[in-house]
């Protein structure tokens, strides 16, 4: 019964941000309540610890840990969260890809993607309630580049 309604309230908040309107209001209140600035993409982001080492570009390799969390701002997704893991920048989602070029190794940033900058009209996580943001907890810990051909 419990997780029924956990799909039906889920459903609810999906139908909710499809509302005109709805998304915008979401963004604006929880980037103000977790003081956020807004990029021109469209991603909300704050980098609360500024690293000192080298910052990634596009085509290069990261380590980084990851935590995402639902739009409720609580429900962790273990999915898309994972500790120390390597990446090329260019895999990433959109939103994410942009946030983790704000950053410079040892950086520690906080990133409110919206639906467009995510999974977008693409297939979706089954534990992400598709069309709602997702909020990330990044650290850089690496930046990896490639070594040119010989």
């Amino acid at each position: 019964m419990g997780r029924r309604v956990q799909q039906i309230e889920a459903l609810a908040r999906q139908r909710a941000f499809a509302l005109p309107g709805n998304l915008e209001q979401y963004m604006r209140s929880t980037s103000k309540r977790l003081n956020l600035e807004e990029a021109d993409s469209g991603l909300w982001y704050s980098i609360m610890t500024v690293g000192k080492g080298d910052r990634p570009g596009g085509a290069d390799t990261v380590i980084l840990s990851c935590l995402a969390v639902a739009a409720d701002c609580q429900t962790k997704l273990p999915e898309l969260s994972s500790a120390r893991f390597r990446v090329r920048v260019s895999d990433l989602m959109p939103g994410l890809r942009e946030g983790v070029q704000m950053m410079a190794v040892g950086s520690q940033g906080t990133f409110l993607v919206p639906p467009k900058l995510s999974f977008g009209e693409g297939p979706w996580p089954a534990s992400v309630e598709k069309g709602a943001p997702i909020l990330f907890q990044v650290t850089l810990h690496e930046v990896v580049r490639e070594e040119p051909a010989k």
